[in-house]
């Protein structure tokens, strides 16, 4: 089994490998009448992954049927970009260290 993660004093840490191959994880909060998913890894070819997804549970289509809920991933557009001349920069993602917050 391969080690991704590694546990720190601090948190957890995962430290991309070149060649390591695809690979993404998901974080799952919920607080007061929401649910915060945010799936986070790279891809294939090593680019970074990231996406985010809000569930209301008290909204619900059908009645007593909490996949039935509303929901609404955050699109890409939403995140700011980073620019190198005047071109969106392609990020890779050398590391992923989580401590228990989310910024």
């Amino acid at each position: 089994m391969k080690k991704r993660f590694e546990l720190k004093d601090d948190g957890i840490l995962w430290t991309v490998k070149p060649g390591q191959g695809a690979h993404t994880d998901e974080i799952e909060m919920s607080g007061r009448g929401v649910d915060f998913f945010v799936r986070y890894g790279v891809g294939e070819g090593g680019e970074t992954v990231l996406s985010r997804c809000l569930v209301f549970p008290f909204l619900r289509t059908i009645p007593n049927n909490t996949h039935a809920s509303f929901q609404c991933t955050l699109p890409e557009e939403g995140v700011p970009l980073v620019y190198i001349d005047g071109h969106p920069a392609k990020e890779r993602a050398c590391a992923f260290f989580f401590d228990g917050v989310l910024i």
